[in-house]
């Protein structure tokens, strides 16, 4: 009955799909290998409710394993991790708890995470077809979650441009070769470093998006688990960070 520090797990989808059952089989993964508590949000999808909501609803979730009121969860030891839309909401409600001052997130895990609403990257032109996600979905997807084009110059609709990074929690960014999003998740790991951020970044070669959820597939994507589980255990065994007040 020891409260267990607790990832928040922010599934992928565009935004527009993805569930609990889409991510089940790699959550519990992580939490048998790191004996971390995993809860994943099940965010209210795009288009019918676009960008705030699902920041919103795991903010929200944050907010009441945050309080210790919720058994078994150790609310000052909490990390992020997600996939995707859910690494873009990820690295959107750490920045947004520092700015919020609230108790850090000791870590943030972006599994190939949605970072430039621009799309101008070289790995967008590389990548556009033949490897799962597309350009054109990811044009579709940027629609649903952000219809009204002015929001996307706002950091916490496209992360890219938040111009101070400093002080948020350690990060592991993976990226994959053949992946549209892979440049700007390399682009944000770098962004990170440079504001100080412990990182660990990590491109797997020959991969395509999406194999993070599909253990029972890819050797990969088991690999990649194993490694973020091990950070995790690595995050639980240090003291708590000193408060700055």
């Amino acid at each position: 009955n020891t409260p267990l520090p607790t990832v928040v797990f922010i599934h992928g989808g565009g935004w527009v799909g993805g569930d609990l059952d889409t991510h089940d089989t790699a959550c519990r993964m992580i939490a048998v290998q790191s004996s971390w508590n995993v809860v994943a949000v099940d965010y209210r999808l795009c288009p019918e409710h676009p960008f705030p909501s699902p920041l919103d609803d795991v903010e929200s979730v944050a907010a009441a394993l945050r309080d210790g009121s919720v058994p078994g969860v150790d609310g000052t030891r909490l990390a992020l991790l997600g996939d995707s839309a859910g690494g873009h909401l990820a690295a959107v409600a750490a920045r947004r708890a520092r700015d919020q001052a609230l108790a850090p997130y000791l870590f943030q895990g972006l599994i190939y995470p949605v970072i430039d609403a621009a799309m101008t990257s070289s790995s967008y032109a590389d990548n556009a077809e033949g490897y799962g996600l597309t350009a054109t979905g990811m044009a579709f997807y940027w629609d649903c979650f952000a219809p009204e084009v002015v929001d996307r110059s706002h950091s916490d609709v496209s992360p890219a441009q938040a111009r101070d990074l400093a002080g948020l929690p350690p990060a592991f960014v993976l990226t994959c070769e053949y992946d549209p999003l892979r440049d700007e998740g390399e682009s944000y790991a770098a962004m990170l470093a440079d504001a100080g951020v412990p990182v660990v970044a990590v491109r797997v070669v020959g991969m395509i998006h999406s194999f993070f959820r599909l253990p029972a597939s890819f050797d990969a994507s088991r690999a990649a688990i194993s490694q973020v589980s091990a950070m995790l255990a690595d995050v639980a065994a240090q003291p708590l960070p000193r408060s700055s007040s």
